[in-house]
């Protein structure tokens, strides 16, 4: 087949790759496509925001952690991509900021097919990197985690992990001189790039150093020492390490590195062969104290062990006698990696990548045992990773897609002889069909849906238009985000969890509690330590968290945002709330969900069964109106305390005086967070049981019933399942609250 045939071929074969995993990453912006997914993209919209209105981002965030602030600790190269690639966007187009975030990854998911095409190449072939690409691009760890409009650094993550492994291997590979310096310069430079991405960008720089030093290895124990090898290991770490210290401002490291380079640049060019070989030595020894050093500084050491005590279980929460609250444990992102959450999300790719690891060591050659030890190191480094939660699965999923396309860029030089063209083809389509669950599990793993949605959106930009440009405005730490992009408002706490643990207590009782002047206590400060004493278990000996409890969020001008993801996350507001300082542990209360489980015609109305494993509902549609029961397999349909619901934008409640259990909420339309058997299109996939002891809880006041009875919370802002209360400091009556009336329907 002529060459530019068969290039065009590729060329067509990799569009075609590109435009599947655009596709399958998509589903978002198909169905719905107006907000940003999550939580962490409208901080980064904000941060790119800052950078179009001020030039640069700030070192210190006023916006966050009021009344203290927070560091910028995220890097910048994400944030510099989005407002500057807008510009270009916005010199033809009239798109907004906000609209180009939410697609904005579509060109680093289109690099990162391409470095996996050209990282799978450079270790096989063209066949071989076509299905590396494939399989990145329909992986569904990586899909999930990369979704078009959830705009984060995960695919940029992704990106870099290719290009590095691109790079490497055609360092290594390279037979000349000047490739052997082009390619490691990439290499490094990429690594330092990706530093400037995300902050563990620290695993690539120890795997690829950790390559290097066991194909050294490797080679000593054959006796054969590549000039070029060295020469590549070398100018990784000064093309690295130089820009990184000078990011970081460390000019004496630089000008010493810098002093070596001319030493060894001048030697070369002089072709003192002699003199060389001890510059290089010396330049090499030189960049691996200054790395260690810098290891030091950036405290990885420390991380390794704080990874590896994580994942031996040992608690870091306890210091001197304190139990702190550790936010982390509930992040969803963190799940246990089960054999059935692994094979969902990575598919066929488990199956594929082993039989990529057989052909390596069938082949057996030096650029074999070469790859065979990246991969071996890449997998147990991620493997490890693993063990603190699923959200590493991303990471875990680089290696196996690389080994993959091994397998099938192999796999016509294994057959070879052994079989007729006939069958080899057969063989490659019959193996080829790996990737159709692999697009299945990745398009199911990408149907993601938008946390916010209109009535949240309404509220914040409610608060932006009506609420003074220095109030503060009180919510959960995922919302803080939210308040600080579109509300334009400081928070008290946000995804950053800058200085979050007393803030997650005092946040926490200020929902949980009963006693309404306790919540206003915890916003505006106590007035004695006894106060504080009172409402949990502290060390006898120790002070700070009775000080850091007994202060205020703030002095004055004090909102605070509830919303249906408030009631959702009310168990770790409440357990953090509740928290223990002494044993380490809280208490979370539960608006407990139940599920629609079936449904039959009444006479009047229609009964719609919903429960759980240990209980079933009954709630009857009357019309516009909801009534709700117990279902006793002995006494039969007992009533419970009452029924919340929408109807017309006002919140109902359909009481009963002698009712049992607790009051059910009817939401107005389904939740999207949990996974149901049956659906009915005009009944929420959900209810929500508010049990009797939960009833008086300052979030069920304020988010279910309006804030009815309350003397410190004024409800300023309805916009039905997300409301703006704003906190006074002395107690005033308010008009407002749910339409209550009794509840007399009995079931026909």
């Amino acid at each position: 087949m002529p060459l530019n045939r068969r290039t065009l071929i590729i060329i067509i074969a990799l569009l075609a790759v590109i435009g599947l995993g655009l596709y399958v990453r998509s589903y978002y912006i198909r169905e719905e496509g107006d907000y940003l997914l999550a939580f962490d993209p409208y901080y980064h919209y904000r941060m790119a925001d800052t950078i179009l209105e001020e030039g640069s981002r700030p070192q210190w965030d006023a916006m966050a952690a009021y009344p203290t602030g927070a560091p910028v600790r995220h890097p910048p190269l994400f944030h510099y991509y989005l407002a500057f690639s807008y510009l270009v966007v916005r010199s033809v187009s009239d798109v907004s900021l906000f609209q180009w975030t939410v697609y904005a990854n579509v060109i680093p998911v289109i690099l990162a097919i391409v470095f996996a095409y050209l990282a799978g190449r450079t270790l096989t072939n063209e066949v071989g990197g076509l299905f590396t690409a494939l399989f990145m691009a329909v992986n569904g760890s990586i899909a999930s985690r990369t979704v078009i409009g959830y705009t984060d650094t995960d695919i940029w993550i992704v990106m870099f992990s290719f290009a590095v492994t691109y790079f490497f291997f055609k360092s290594i590979k390279s037979e000349k001189t000047r490739e052997s310096v082009i390619y490691p310069f990439l290499l490094g430079f990429s690594l330092f790039l990706f530093s400037l991405t995300w902050t563990g960008h620290w695993h690539l720089f120890i795997l690829v150093w950790g390559a290097f030093c066991l194909l050294f290895l490797i080679d000593a124990a054959k006796r054969n020492f590549d000039r070029n090898m060295i020469l590549a290991a070398v100018v990784t770490l000064f093309s690295f390490i130089v820009p990184f210290a000078l990011y970081k401002e460390q000019y004496v490291v630089v000008g010493i590195l810098g002093l070596l380079a001319v030493g060894w640049a001048l030697s070369s060019r002089a072709g003192i062969s002699r003199v060389e070989k001890i510059v290089i030595p010396l330049v090499g020894l030189a960049e691996v104290a200054v790395t260690a050093i810098t290891l030091q500084s950036e405290k990885v050491t420390q991380r390794a062990i704080l990874v590896l005590n994580t994942v031996s279980g040992q608690s870091q929460s306890g210091t001197s006698g304190i139990m702190m609250p550790d936010v982390s444990v509930s992040i969803v992102q963190r799940f246990d990696v089960t054999f059935s959450s692994a094979t969902q999300l990575l598919s066929a790719i488990l199956l594929i990548a082993p039989l990529g690891i057989v052909f390596l060591l069938w082949k057996r050659d030096r650029f074999s045992l070469f790859t065979l030890g990246y991969l071996g190191l890449y997998l147990v480094g991620t493997g490890a990773l693993l063990l603190m939660g699923g959200r590493y699965l991303m990471l875990f999923a680089v290696p196996l897609v690389l080994a993959g396309g091994i397998f099938f860029g192999r796999l016509p030089e294994i057959l070879g002889t052994r079989v007729t063209t006939r069958g080899m083809w057969a063989a490659g389509f019959v193996c080829a069909l790996s990737v159709v669950p692999c697009y299945l599990g990745a398009s199911d793993a990408c149907q993601a849906q938008s946390v916010m949605d209109g009535n949240l959106w309404e509220a914040l930009t409610w608060i932006r238009d009506n609420t003074p440009e220095d109030a503060v405005v009180i919510s959960g730490w995922d919302s803080g985000y939210w308040i600080e992009s579109i509300a334009e408002r400081k928070t008290v706490m946000n995804g950053s969890h800058y200085d979050i643990w007393w803030r997650l207590v005092k946040l926490g009782k200020v929902m949980e509690t009963t006693d309404e002047e306790i919540a206003v206590k915890e916003i505006f400060g106590f007035d004695n330590a006894s106060e504080v004493r009172a409402l949990r278990e502290f060390p006898e000996t120790k002070t700070r968290p009775v000080t850091r409890e007994m202060s205020g969020f703030v002095e004055d001008d004090a909102y605070l945002l509830i919303s249906e993801w408030t009631v959702l996350t009310f168990y770790w507001l409440s357990y953090f709330g509740r928290w223990n300082y002494v044993t380490g542990e809280g208490e979370g209360r539960l608006y407990s969900p139940m599920w629609i489980q079936g449904a039959r015609k009444l006479y009047v109305g229609t009964d719609y069964i919903y429960g759980d494993q240990s209980i079933a509902f009954s709630v009857i549609k009357e019309g516009e109106n909801y009534h709700s029961y117990i279902i006793d397999q002995n006494a039969g349909y007992v009533p419970t305390m009452g029924t919340l619901f929408l109807k017309d934008g006002v919140m109902n409640f359909l009481r009963r005086e002698n009712g049992e259990f607790g009051v059910i909420f009817v939401p107005p339309e389904s939740i999207q967070y949990f996974e149901v058997l049956k659906t009915w299109e005009d009944m929420p996939n959900q209810v929500f049981l508010i049990k009797q002891e939960d009833l008086e809880c300052m979030l069920t006041r304020m988010f279910f019933f309006n804030g009815e009875g309350l003397h410190y919370f004024e409800l300023v802002k309805d916009c039905g399942t997300a409301k703006v209360f704003r906190v006074h400091k002395v107690s005033q009556d308010f008009d407002q609250g749910v339409s209550t009336v009794e509840d007399t329907y009995t079931p026909v």
